[in-house]
């Protein structure tokens, strides 16, 4: 829990800095990925580490390094990302009821939906708890999947970012002093 939060509270101060894409890459490589193209980037860093029945935070970081002026659309830090989640035998991991609201919701469904600017050298931060979105309440190892499209207003100049096969652990909590294992 303390390293989870420890990880955190650097990856957030990190992002706010100015120079957030250089010092995100200074990170351990086993927490954070990246894609980039036509000059716009996106970094993913989570704890690789994480305990089952905590949140798990992944931390995204959107930045154009171009000359010119990207849009990308604002709605939720949980629908503006496509998201998936793999378990250990490359299955899907199922969503939750927030996730099956949040992502999994019927094409018809509307959300409010923005373009924002995102200025040559502006980045933007989004926080996600993976355990709200997908069943991460058993031990295993999983990757994630990570989509963010820019420009999509403009088909001509579309950039379709993504950061593949991010891994991570999900353990059991540990016991408690007195506490039992396993049935009563």
């Amino acid at each position: 829990m303390k390293q989870n939060i420890v990880m955190l509270l650097t990856v957030l101060y990190l992002v706010n800095s100015s120079s957030a894409r250089g010092e995100v890459e200074k990170m351990q490589e086993d927490l954070v990925q990246t894609a980039e193209q036509s000059n716009v980037v996106l970094s993913a860093a989570l704890t690789k580490d994480c305990i089952a029945g905590e949140p798990v935070n992944l931390v995204l970081l959107l930045k154009n390094k171009g000359k010119e002026d990207v849009f990308y659309a604002d709605s939720s830090e949980y629908r503006d990302y496509r998201i998936e989640v793999y378990d250990a035998k490359k299955e899907k991991v199922p969503m939750t009821r927030f996730g099956t609201r949040f992502i999994g919701a019927s094409p018809g469904e509307r959300w409010r939906c923005i373009y924002k600017k995102l200025a040559p050298g502006e980045q933007i931060r989004s926080v996600v708890n993976l355990a709200r979105l997908f069943d991460l309440t058993i031990a295993d190892e999983y990757t994630i999947s990570i989509t963010r499209i820019v420009n999509e207003n403009q088909p001509d100049k579309e950039i379709k970012l993504e950061v593949r096969g991010v891994p991570f652990t999900i353990s059991d909590a540990p016991n408690k002093k007195g506490a039992q294992s396993g049935p009563p």
